[in-house]
C-alpha cells in the first residue's frame, strides 16, 4: 500500500533527536522532500529531494537511525540509504529470499535494520512478514513468528 497525497500536500510528523529534527512531505505528484531543523522546529533548513522512481510505501518513516543516517524503501521495494541527514543517497543492493519485496524499514542501531516484505504475485492478495538485517539492508531474512496460541 502507498502513501498518496494527490493534488494535496501531506506532511508526516517530524522525527526528533534534542533539537535536532527532519520530516518528510509530499508535494503534489509525487515529490518527496525532507525538511531538517537544529532549533527544535523553529526553522527549517531549504527541502531535499529524496531519490524515488515511485510512490513511497506506507510504512517508511520513520526510516531514521539519527539526524544523519536514514534509510527509505521507495514504491518498487528498492531501499537508499543517506549518511549525512539527506544531502546525498545511495542506493543499496538488497537481497530477499526469493518471493518478497521489501515494504519498509526501521533502523535498530549499528548495522540492524527491521522491517515488513510483502509475498505474492502481482495482483493478488499481498501479505507482509517481518524481515532482519544485520548488514545495513545488503542481505535480509524472514522472521519465523510462533502461531498464535
Amino acid at each position: 500500500m502507498s502513501t498518496s497525497c494527490a493534488a494535496a500536500i501531506c506532511v508526516l510528523p517530524p522525527i526528533m533527536f534534542g533539537k535536532q529534527g527532519v520530516l518528510l512531505v509530499e508535494q503534489p505528484v509525487g515529490n518527496w522532500f525532507t525538511y531538517t531543523t537544529s532549533d527544535g522546529g523553529l526553522t527549517w533548513a531549504d527541502p531535499l529531494a529524496i531519490p524515488v522512481r515511485e510512490p513511497l510505501t506506507s510504512d517508511i518513516w520513520p526510516g531514521v537511525q539519527d539526524p544523519s543516517n536514514w534509510w527509505i524503501v521507495d514504491g518498487t521495494g528498492a531501499l537508499h540509504r543517506t549518511v549525512d541527514g539527506g544531502k546525498n543517497w545511495q542506493s543499496v543492493i538488497s537481497a530477499l529470499p526469493r518471493g518478497y519485496t521489501l515494504d519498509s524499514v526501521t533502523p535498530a542501531g549499528g548495522n540492524v535494520l527491521w522491517g515488513t516484505a510483502v509475498s505474492g504475485a502481482s495482483g493478488a492478495a499481498h501479505l507482509d512478514y517481518p524481515v532482519r538485517s544485520t548488514d545495513g539492508g545488503a542481505t535480509w531474512s524472514v522472521v519465523k513468528l510462533p502461531a498464535p496460541g
